[in-house]
């Protein structure tokens, strides 16, 4: 079901930050929608494409104005993040390969029109701060390397822009907890990389990220039970703000069913 407080036609009549006339893909190879320079020195993940995440009611909305890309529809999976251990969301994945020649280029999905912006969300849907969108950027980040991306250098306009679409986005609750979730993911992840493996950053870069890729995939860079116990702090404090439920149906209350009703001890 479509989400009811998210008017996606007046996000997607935002401007995108990757603009249209700059063909900004033809000048660092599309590095956002094909990280070669990442990709090249993995063994096991695929090294053509990208996989981008649709949020709840951006896929109808698409699917409604016939706006899904290329090949995206048949790629589509269904990812279940989790709230608590009783509730999740479902986000949805694609694999695009379309390498920046998009085939419908006025609906890029919203993960393809902020970058290569994150925006740092509060629980009440304040944007705190700006980070490195993806982890790739996020790594070379703490790799004190330049990202390829040329428009890490966007204007103030842009910025003033890209702050005006969050506060429409930021007014549904399940895209502030998703928006959240993906931070503290890969705020997760990097700690777990710079405490556990603090050699590894001082490694090349080719190196680095081949070494990088076995310990993502022997699920070495995340605790599943600290961060699930992040994800539902994260979740309590939004429904704080935007009330009990806000998130999707609480858990009905669990019945003891060792005891008859009435049975005292």
């Amino acid at each position: 079901m479509e989400s009811t407080s998210t008017d996606w036609e007046r996000i997607y009549a935002f401007p995108a930050l990757s603009r249209t006339d700059s063909e900004c893909w033809e000048r660092c190879s599309s590095y956002c929608c094909n990280p070669r320079r990442v990709t090249q020195n993995f063994c096991f993940f695929p090294r053509k494409g990208s996989e981008l995440l649709i949020l709840p009611g951006e896929l109808e909305y698409l699917r409604r104005v016939q706006g899904m890309q290329q090949g995206c529809e048949e790629s589509l999976r269904e990812l279940r993040v989790p709230i608590s251990s009783a509730r999740t969301i479902s986000v949805y994945r694609v694999t695009c390969t379309l390498e920046g020649r998009c085939s419908a280029r006025e609906f890029r999905p919203l993960i393809c029109r902020m970058y290569p912006l994150f925006p740092i969300v509060a629980p009440d849907g304040r944007v705190t701060g700006l980070a490195p969108f993806s982890l790739f950027d996020a790594l070379f980040s703490m790799l004190k390397v330049d990202s390829p991306c040329v428009l890490c250098q966007v204007s103030l306009i842009e910025v003033d822009n890209f702050l005006s679409l969050c506060a429409e986005l930021f007014k549904d609750p399940v895209n502030v907890f998703l928006v959240m979730a993906a931070h503290q993911y890969k705020t997760h992840m990097i700690d777990r990389l710079i405490t556990h493996y603090p050699e590894l950053s001082k490694e090349p870069e080719s190196t680095f990220f081949s070494k990088w890729e076995k310990l993502f995939l022997t699920g070495k860079l995340t605790d599943q039970s600290a961060l699930l116990r992040e994800l539902a702090s994260i979740a309590d404090r939004i429904e704080v703000t935007f009330g009990a439920g806000s998130l999707g149906p609480l858990p009905e209350p669990r019945i003891d069913s060792t005891h008859s009703p009435g049975t005292c001890e």
